[in-house]
């Protein structure tokens, strides 16, 4: 069987693994994440109300940022691998009028440029294959973007820590190196832990565009 996951595994052995996860681990992720959220929201000023198109990468089956900190928005957009499984879980009642994408975000193609006003994403875009394909991608369809993840590659206790959902040795001095080559301004934040975290707020990403 073709592992067509970046070459790690099946999509479908990732939606088993990762389906399986998420009911195991309901409760405490329902418990824990708005407190991750609600500073995440806070440290870069995203407002609770926002007249325009707000989107998330990686939302998981709470709905992300946008849903668990109750962000009102004249459209909300969520993307993610397996975007399909996830509302299945029903953890939550998810918006009826949404834009829902069910792609990889190395791959947004069926996103127009500068498509969402302001794009989100917490701890999801390393789950793929190919960060910097991502990161170009969510750069491209936003005109605006918030993301944190982590980096794993700067500590001998990251680099020990590789699996399946991280298994990318992202470093921040890396990930600067790359927004850098851009341009463009942005904000850049370092969270020291096991592993380390950064994260990134670009005001204006208009300037970016499929090549």
């Amino acid at each position: 069987m073709k592992k067509d996951r970046g070459d790690i595994e099946t999509k479908e052995q990732f939606i088993e693994r990762n389906i399986k996860w998420w009911k195991t681990n309901e409760k405490h992720e329902r418990e824990t994440r708005k407190h991750y959220y609600d500073d995440f929201v806070q440290r870069h000023n995203i407002p609770k109300s926002f007249f325009g198109t707000v989107g998330e990468v990686g939302p998981g089956p709470f709905g992300g940022v946008l849903e668990v900190c109750d962000i009102k928005a004249n459209k909300k957009v969520f993307i993610d691998y397996i975007m399909d499984e996830l509302k299945k879980l029903n953890f939550i009642s998810w918006p009826m009028e949404a834009e829902y994408y069910t792609c990889p975000v190395e791959d947004l193609s069926m996103i127009p440029d500068n498509h969402i006003d302001l794009l989100i994403s917490y701890n999801a875009v390393d789950h793929g294959w190919d960060i910097w394909k991502g990161l170009r991608e969510c750069l491209r369809i936003s005109k605006s973007f918030v993301v944190n993840f982590d980096c794993r590659g700067d500590t001998d206790t990251g680099r020990e820590k590789l699996d399946l959902d991280h298994f990318q040795r992202i470093c921040a001095r890396d990930s600067i190196s790359f927004f850098e080559s851009f341009r463009i301004p942005f904000v850049f934040k370092h969270f020291k832990g096991v592993p380390d975290s950064v994260e990134f707020y670009v005001e204006d990403c208009s300037s970016v565009r499929t090549k």
